[in-house]
């Protein structure tokens, strides 16, 4: 399925979260490719949430500028 990425099954969570559960908050957890997915969500819908965990280590290179990445996908990457 083209562009079925970690940013779309984001908003998926998302959007099927706020319709099970309106107006509530929640907590994501992914592991291996789930952490990207968890990411992105913390990335675009952190007011949604309670919290977050991820038991992936993903490490930038040594060019990466991490000062253009959202705190929150910053968090997950130090």
């Amino acid at each position: 399925m083209t562009g079925c990425g970690p940013a779309y099954v984001a908003a998926i969570y998302a959007e099927l979260m706020e319709r099970e559960f309106p107006g509530q908050k929640f907590i994501v957890q992914g592991g291996d490719w789930g952490s990207f997915t968890t990411g992105m969500i913390v990335g675009h819908f952190s007011d949604r949430l309670l919290g977050f965990h991820v038991n992936m280590f993903i490490a930038p290179d040594a060019n990466h500028d991490l000062r253009i990445i959202p705190w929150q996908v910053r968090y997950i990457l130090l």
